[in-house]
This record gives structure tokens, C-alpha cells and sequence, in this order.
């Protein structure tokens, strides 16, 4: 499905990451963790909804760069016509997937936030945990309301920043995230579903790590940010 959407409002989330919320047609439905392809002109990329489906609006959240699409993205304002299609993928949970194990670096927090601010809204019982890597502590999207919905619903995040220092230390995890810490943190990853998201890079190391460790996990979902180099 393709559409011609209404940009309702932006929201600047960090310095370098920006939402944008558009109109959504009525009865429209997708499930959290899903993508869409936003278009500039004749192009697209392809963004994961940053909202869950029971909101009253789309939400797209993007990490700027000097691409001209992020550029066009960045001047978006209330008002703008903006062109949608999808939705589209298989980065979600399936009913019988009761305890996760969510992976996230930079960006690619988008889709998994989906899904847990559904799970907030629906008072879902299921068992989250969280891994959240990014390059610094001033630039973690959607830090406030990730510790909100830890109070609401049963989720556990572990924030990770490649900086140090003792005030860095007492609120966050040091150094980059990766499958050694996850597995030590996490006795019983082996009964999760693990959804790993975030840039190309980061999800092809760390999924290097777990063969390299011998570990054998057959529900694992993956879903690469593409154009990022980091966070």
C-alpha cells in the first residue's frame, strides 16, 4: 500500500536523531517492528515505524547525515506532504515468544521500540530484556521514555557507551557492546528469542562472536540499519 501522508509534527530526540510523526489513514494497521519505504522525490529509504501500532499516528526516527536524504528528512515540518509505502518485514514477535532478548545499537533501537512501547500501551506480561549500545551518553534516542516503560512493564535494559569516567560508570555500562557481555549478563539467553538490530556493521560482528563461541541459538531475528557506519 502507497499513500500520500500529512507530516503532523517533528520531535528532536538527541542533536544527531530526529523523529517525524505523519497522519495515518484510518484503519490502518502494521505490526510493531515492521518498516515502510519513506520517499524524497522518485527515492526512498526504507524506515522502521518508531511508534506502536495503537498510536493515532506514524512515526519514522532517523539519525542525520549529510546524505541527501537525510538532509530532506531534517527539513521536514508540520504540514509537508510525505509519501509512505509498506509496511513490510518479519522483525516482530510471535505469540508463543513469552521471554526476549532485544539488541540494539544506535538507530536501530527504531523497531524494538515498537514493539516495547506496544508492549506498554497493551500492559503486555512478557519478560524483556534490553541491550542498548550507542557512542556516547549524550546521544541515546529515546533514553527517557525507555527507562519509563522499564517502570511499567517487565524489562530490563542495560545501557552501553564507548566513553569512560566515573560519573560515565555510575550510570552506564563502558565500552562497545558485544555477545561476551551479553552472555554474561544474561544466564538464561538461551530460553529467549533474541532480536538483534541495528548497523550492518554491528549485527555481522556480533553475529560472528556468537559462532565463534560455539553457541547454537535457533531463534534469532535480525534486522540491519543500512547507510551507517556506527550508532
Amino acid at each position: 500500500m502507497k499513500w500520500i501522508s500529512r507530516v503532523a509534527c517533528t520531535i528532536n530526540r538527541t542533536d544527531s536523531v530526529k523523529s517525524v510523526r505523519t497522519v495515518k489513514p484510518q484503519n490502518f494497521y502494521f505490526k510493531p517492528g515492521q518498516f515502510f519505504k519513506v520517499f524524497s522525490g522518485e527515492k526512498f529509504r526504507y524506515l522502521s515505524a518508531s511508534c506502536s501500532p495503537a498510536q493515532k499516528y506514524l512515526e519514522f526516527t532517523k539519525r542525520l547525515t549529510q546524505s541527501d536524504f537525510s538532509i530532506w528528512f531534517n527539513k521536514l515540518k508540520a504540514g509537508d506532504d510525505i509519501a509512505i509505502e509498506g509496511p513490510y518485514g518479519r522483525f516482530t514477535l510471535e505469540n508463543d515468544e513469552q521471554k526476549i532478548a532485544f539488541i540494539a545499537g544506535g538507530i536501530g533501537i527504531t523497531p524494538i521500540f515498537s514493539m516495547l512501547e506496544d508492549a506498554c500501551i497493551n500492559r503486555n506480561k512478557r519478560d524483556y530484556i534490553l541491550f542498548y549500545g550507542n557512542r556516547r551518553s549524550d546521544d541515546i534516542p529515546f533514553y527517557s521514555e525507555l527507562c519509563n516503560f522499564s517502570s511499567s512493564i517487565n524489562l530490563k535494559i542495560f545501557f552501553f557507551v564507548e566513553e569512560d569516567g566515573e560519573e560515565i560508570k555510575n550510570l552506564y555500562h563502558c565500552g562497545r557492546l558485544n555477545f561476551e557481555k551479553i552472555k554474561a549478563a544474561l544466564p538464561d539467553i538461551n530460553e529467549r528469542a533474541i532480536l538483534l538490530c541495528g548497523p550492518e556493521k554491528m549485527v555481522e560482528m556480533i553475529l560472528q562472536e556468537i559462532k565463534n563461541s560455539g553457541a547454537v541459538y535457533k531463534n534469532i531475528k535480525t534486522e540491519k540499519i543500512l547507510g551507517y557506519t556506527g550508532g
